[in-house]
């Protein structure tokens, strides 16, 4: 099974039936997987803080949502991630981990080391538990995370690296 198919199996297990997306290239794998599931509704957004409020406002509404977002534009929603740590709203958060092998592919193509990829510092800082999800292997996290944010009522972040061989700047 692929494993954007085996991601969207684990959210559904967990009662999550609303994805709320904003395209991203780290997880493009899940792009089309997400938009044929009949048992999930895909909302798209044009910013990743939009995503946090829509989420929020889903289980303030007494339904279950997942964002979809790569971690450059989980920075820029520091100020919704913040609202949802401290209102303690339980809260997916499935985050394109771009960077996270440190590599960049040149116009010429070589893979020269990048820069060390801040994503794991700032989720530490708001204190929310993450979880890599890097292989098929790590797919049951997807449904071990949902359980958590909705047990401890608070946000929990998946890094999803990308399935299909995708690297930075190729």
């Amino acid at each position: 099974m692929e494993r954007g198919e085996a991601i969207c199996r684990e959210l559904k297990k967990a009662g999550i039936r609303y994805i709320v997306w904003l395209a991203d290239s780290e997880t493009h794998f899940m792009h089309d997987v997400m938009d044929r599931d009949p048992d999930l509704k895909v909302i798209k957004v044009c910013r990743e803080g939009e995503a946090v409020a829509i989420c929020a406002g889903l289980y303030l509404g007494g339904a279950k949502g997942a964002l979809l977002v790569e971690n450059q534009g989980i920075f820029d929603s520091g100020n919704a991630v913040k609202w949802a740590v401290t209102f303690k709203l339980p809260m997916t958060m499935m985050i394109g981990y771009l960077m996270h092998r440190g590599m960049v592919r040149t116009p010429e193509g070589m893979m020269l080391r990048g820069a060390k990829d801040p994503t794991e510092p700032f989720l530490d800082a708001f204190g929310i538990t993450h979880y890599l999800v890097d292989s098929d292997e790590d797919v049951p996290k997807v449904g071990q995370a949902c359980r958590e944010a909705q047990q401890t009522g608070k946000p929990v972040a998946l890094l999803l690296t990308s399935a299909d061989g995708y690297v930075p700047g190729s």
